[in-house]
């Protein structure tokens, strides 16, 4: 943090699977870097705290929190942090080994309708987050790119559905988006 005077620096990572086999998560040829966050990158950013070090005069500052309750807590805090500082540092080494596969987690598929309405839930209040700060339009291709990949998860579930489409639409009518939608509208 010191050497960088970034406010966060992320971290690649292993994949270890239930068998104890570990794959890098993604590499990167470019090494480490500093990188700017804008709205296009911002999402390569937004997700999990846990490959990340966060310089804590950052985190009193913005004083982030996990919502209670839910199972994809980790993108409302780093939405928060990421959505308010210029760069992040990216270090291409792996130092952390997540574990995958493991019973409770996000990545079972049993869970995946109560992820995906938390997912809305948060969703909702990033966007919350970003109005209440006055950003909230400098974000509106990253919060589109997150509602059509959470439309997207719904086409495996049969129970549920018609309640998480409707909460979709209420987020991007909330979103002053109707006009872009009426052909979501009409399907709905």
């Amino acid at each position: 943090l010191n050497k960088t005077q970034c406010e966060v620096i992320m971290f690649n990572l292993y994949n270890v699977n239930a068998d104890g086999t570990k794959k890098l998560q993604d590499e990167d040829k470019e090494g480490d870097r500093t990188v700017k966050i804008i709205d296009d990158a911002l999402s390569g950013f937004i997700g999990v705290c846990w490959n990340r070090i966060y310089r804590k005069s950052l985190i009193d500052r913005l004083k982030p929190r996990f919502p209670v309750g839910l199972i994809v807590e980790d993108s409302q805090f780093t939405f928060e942090v990421c959505s308010q500082i210029d760069s992040i540092f990216v270090i291409d080494e792996p130092l952390y080994d997540y574990r995958r596969e493991r019973e409770g987690s996000y990545t079972t598929a049993d869970n995946v309708q109560e992820r995906i309405v938390d997912e809305l839930v948060v969703l909702r209040n990033m966007y919350i987050y970003a109005r209440d700060n006055g950003y909230d339009k400098n974000f509106r291709k990253f919060f589109l790119k997150l509602i059509g990949e959470t439309a997207r998860k719904i086409v495996s579930i049969t129970h549920r559905r018609r309640y998480i489409i409707t909460q979709i639409h209420d987020l991007l009518i909330e979103m002053d988006f109707p006009a872009a939608f009426k052909e979501f509208e009409a399907k709905r």
